[in-house]
């Protein structure tokens, strides 16, 4: 793609409000613990997001949610 064109394609998508293409590259695992039957079981979410405090945030989220179904989860971390 010629310069002038690429550069006329970010203008285009970024006066459409659409985010830059590599605005959430970043892969985060984010683990927690529950009890199923007695038994202690680990499980992993993945998010894809700009940065390490958005994906924690999504993950409380996502942990409050379950704490709503009257389950307990513990957060194990973010990485």
């Amino acid at each position: 793609m010629k310069p002038f064109a690429a550069t006329c394609l970010a203008t285009v998508l970024l006066a459409a409000g659409l985010p830059p293409a590599n605005a959430a590259t970043n892969s985060y695992t984010c683990s927690y613990q529950l009890y199923e039957n007695g038994q202690p079981v680990v499980r992993r979410v993945e998010y894809v997001e700009p940065n390490l405090q958005a994906a924690m945030a999504r993950f409380e989220a996502f942990l409050a949610d379950l704490r709503a179904q009257g389950k307990q989860p513990q957060h194990l971390g973010c990485r």
